[in-house]
């Protein structure tokens, strides 16, 4: 739930969105380079990319709901399809 007069909520969706997007292009790179069977070692790196793209993502969605309980009386959050993906 984004709370439409909080800056902090705005801030918080906006670095959730993009690491969220950070996510779901790493996956994509890397099931792109699994279907042209890429080289191991950048296979090995594009998994690492994925793995920090999908712990940032969590990292923002864990902040907003601290944020939301904390700041908007514990106001649930719903997980988006994206957040789901990792």
């Amino acid at each position: 739930m984004r709370v439409q007069d909080c800056d902090e909520c705005g801030r918080l969706w906006d670095a959730y969105a993009h690491a969220t997007f950070r996510r779901v292009r790493a996956e994509n790179t890397l099931n792109l380079a699994t279907a042209s069977y890429e080289e191991p070692d950048a296979m090995q790196s594009l998994e690492r990319d994925l793995e920090k793209a999908s712990q940032a993502a969590d990292e923002c969605y864990k902040t907003l709901t601290r944020h939301a309980a904390i700041a908007h009386g514990g106001q649930s959050l719903a997980k988006s399809a994206n957040h789901s993906l990792g």
